[in-house]
């Protein structure tokens, strides 16, 4: 086995700050059961980010679980090829209006088209855990917010081995992947909502307590989701335990999720909303509902969205090239545009620095520790 070091350097040392990409997802079909059909071979040059390879030069993409690897421009070339022959990858993820991304992959990567399933993350991780476990034609990429499933995926197994193309490992993805096979590529702030007939904007939850305490308020439930959990703790670790006192004894009411709560704010039924989305307002606010919304000044967190290959891939080779394009600079500059206010792992223009956003640790966030938060510092307070 030689050594990989030339070639792990030279990927290292093509650049390090650089602008990503995301594209926008126009295509949406139902998918039919088969067995995936993974192409053999493996790629030119290709080397694991552990440090080894079986040689310098190989001849077809091949395609399997294991460590990220670094391809070089012949084998990515090839890859490429092999992704135009396949024709097509099927990305699943979430109602993200991201349209205008997935529109510019395929501008940028013709022969290469993209059918979305807009499926939300609790039924998606269930769908693609029994495509995994049966081999069954489906998600080519997964794009969603679980950290705690990729990483436990990606243990077990169960994720295509992440082929790094020479450009994202020139902006430095060699490094970032820290091994693992699944890459974060794009988070948002949770905003606070406002009904703009009401008291109006605000820039922070303790300006809303001290110059509003009267304002009707709806509260998104943490069973919503962990990262919802976080960030109340957040906002308890920067402000102290007084501020979800004090919010506990506002005129509120806790809802299910945003979508009710989106619906009551549109409503005039409350005058704030907490935490908000932003894209949830672009569609009511370009229809002349009276909302709108402000990232905080300080405390700002949210959820992070990663992307993957199951191992269940039947487009790989495309699976790959979706995948690096969004680690890459046109993605970056598409998702800023298109999902503001966005933080990105590269600089670029209009983003919000990528570790200004608190977000969930997996880690930390188990379904125990979750629980227990709810039980221990929210049910007290709010019933």
């Amino acid at each position: 086995m030689g050594s990989a070091e030339p070639l792990k350097k030279l990927a290292l040392e093509r650049g390090r700050n650089s602008f990503w990409t995301m594209s926008r997802v126009t295509k949406t079909g139902s998918l039919t059961a088969g067995l995936p059909r993974l192409l053999a071979g493996a790629i030119a040059g290709a080397i694991l980010l552990g440090g080894c390879s079986s040689g310098s030069t190989v001849d077809s993409p091949k395609f399997s679980t294991g460590k990220p690897t670094v391809a070089d421009d012949s084998a990515w070339a090839s890859l490429v090829e092999a992704a135009k022959s396949e024709g097509e990858v099927v990305l699943y993820g979430p109602a993200l209006p991201m349209d205008d991304v997935v529109s510019a992959f395929e501008s940028d990567n013709p022969g290469i088209s993209v059918r979305r399933e807009i499926i939300p993350t609790p039924e998606l991780i269930s769908r693609v855990d029994q495509e995994i476990a049966v081999g069954a034609q489906g998600a080519d990429v997964v794009l969603h917010s679980s950290d705690s499933w990729f990483k436990q995926s990606d243990e077990a197994g169960k994720l295509l081995s992440l082929h790094v193309s020479p450009d994202a490992a020139g902006h430095g993805w060699t490094e970032r992947l820290q091994d693992k096979n699944f890459a974060g590529v794009y988070g948002f702030p949770y905003t606070l909502g406002y009904n703009t007939a009401g008291p109006g904007e605000i820039d922070s939850l303790p300006a809303l307590l001290d110059k509003h305490p009267d304002a009707r308020i709806g509260l998104v439930s943490p069973t919503a989701a962990p990262a919802i959990a976080n960030y109340y703790e957040v906002l308890r670790k920067t402000y102290g335990d007084g501020i979800l006192d004090r919010l506990a004894k506002t005129k509120h009411t806790v809802v299910e999720n945003n979508v009710p709560g989106m619906r009551s704010l549109i409503a005039g039924e409350f005058d704030y909303l907490v935490p908000s989305v932003y894209f949830d307002f672009v569609k009511p606010m370009s229809q002349g509902a009276p909302v709108s919304s402000k990232v905080p000044a300080k405390g700002a967190s949210g959820p992070r969205y990663s992307v993957a290959s199951p191992s269940s891939a039947h487009h790989p080779a495309a699976a790959q090239v979706f995948m690096n394009w969004m680690m890459g600079e046109q993605g970056a500059k598409n998702l800023v545009k298109t999902l503001p206010p966005a933080t990105v792992p590269l600089t670029t223009e209009g983003s919000i620095p990528w570790g200004d956003v608190a977000t969930m640790n997996p880690d930390e966030w188990t379904k125990d520790k979750w629980d227990a938060w709810i039980k221990e510092q929210w049910v007290p307070r709010f019933g």
